[in-house]
């Protein structure tokens, strides 16, 4: 059985490899290259910019990042449906235990009183 612990940790790395390519993306040509190769369709001059650039590339890379993505969301989903089972389990046995505590009040006989002499 998976711990919480373990999906959480996953969680966090989908989640920091999200963030690590959308900076990435900024910081390296990866983002400028598509656009220029996006252009390269209407103007001669992108054409010619743009050859070195693959495209496989550019959507193997935001492919991943839309994994990355989607695996951090599942995760916290994952989590927060845990967290919800677990209070409905501890809200069930809070309710036992009342009513077992009211039932056995209820069943206990009465001690007699003694009678009083006067």
């Amino acid at each position: 059985m998976i711990k919480q612990v373990h999906w959480r940790i996953m969680g966090v790395v989908f989640l920091v490899g999200a963030a690590v390519m959308a900076v990435a993306s900024v910081i390296t040509p990866i983002l400028k290259n598509s656009l220029i190769w996006l252009l390269s369709f209407s103007n001669e001059n992108a054409a010619e910019q743009a050859e070195s650039f693959s495209p496989w590339g550019y959507i193997l890379f935001w492919c991943l990042f839309a994994v990355c993505v989607a695996g951090a969301v599942y995760m916290a989903m994952l989590d927060m449906r845990y967290i919800r089972l677990k209070f409905a389990i501890e809200k069930r046995n809070m309710i036992r235990e009342a009513m077992d505590d009211a039932l056995s009040i209820k069943d206990t006989p009465k001690k007699p009183t003694p009678p009083t002499t006067d």
